[in-house]
């Protein structure tokens, strides 16, 4: 892939769900990128409990040519 991994959008049925990438050279690979998925639950958040059950669905939407959507589910307890 041409230049640096970048989220173009998320879409979370939590509104509040703050989801960022950031580069982790730790990872990277034979010229790969290696990238680490950051999720936060910014301070004064109501609480929430996700289970695995009723997760939350969470879709990125990227720049990367052959993977522009990622789809995964996230189950949390916050307070």
């Amino acid at each position: 892939m041409q230049g640096p991994f970048r989220l173009e959008s998320v879409e979370s049925s939590v509104s509040f769900l703050k989801i960022s990438v950031e580069p982790d050279p730790k990872i990277s690979t034979d010229g790969r990128q290696g990238i680490r998925f950051v999720i936060e639950l910014p301070p004064g958040s109501p609480p929430l409990t996700c289970t695995p059950s009723a997760p939350v669905h969470v879709t990125l939407k990227t720049n990367h040519p052959t993977l522009s959507q990622i789809g995964f589910d996230i189950a949390f307890v916050s307070r």
